[in-house]
């Protein structure tokens, strides 16, 4: 199920969000949890928010050299998670429906081609509070700017909570 995707990626508002119901439940020791209605609003406009952590998680490329190298790209085929910084919540791209991560940096990690769909914690290695499922980003060689479907507006947490 998708909240309205349709193929394209309309930015900033590009839907790209679905869920997957599966046919018998699992039990798992943790789960990750869901937001309160506006838990980033905050963030969009106060100073010194730039140093929030989001953990981003996928299992995408490890790593893509260039374009035209020799050396094909790495990809571990394991879940892989990496530490954001908030760059912002209300631009162009963004827009308040979608949460602007750079992932370069001391220690710093991004995400990468095939990392779409997965979650953005709010906090360190050690948070299961999504705010996030990653969409896309700006850089083809996945070193740059990420992009996450933001999950704590009211009509999103409305949408996933209709299927709960």
């Amino acid at each position: 199920y998708n909240i309205g995707y349709d193929g394209q990626l309309h930015i900033p508002q590009t839907y790209d969000l679905g869920l997957l119901i599966l046919d018998q439940p699992i039990s798992l020791a943790e789960y990750g949890q869901l937001p309160e209605a506006g838990t980033l609003d905050s963030l969009a406009t106060a100073r010194g928010t730039k140093d929030t952590v989001f953990t981003v998680s996928g299992y995408g490329l490890t790593y893509k050299p260039n374009a035209i190298a020799p050396v094909p790209p790495t990809c571990y085929r394991e879940r892989l998670m990496a530490s954001s910084r908030l760059v912002n919540l209300n631009s162009a791209l963004t827009a308040g429906f979608n949460l602007q991560t750079q992932g370069n940096g001391s220690g710093l990690g991004g995400t990468c081609n095939g990392d779409s769909g997965g979650p953005v914690f709010l906090g360190g290695f050690d948070s299961n509070l999504i705010v996030g499922v990653t969409s896309f980003g700006l850089n083809s060689l996945c070193r740059g700017t990420d992009f996450a479907y933001r999950i704590d507006t009211p009509e999103v947490l409305a949408w996933i909570q209709s299927y709960l």
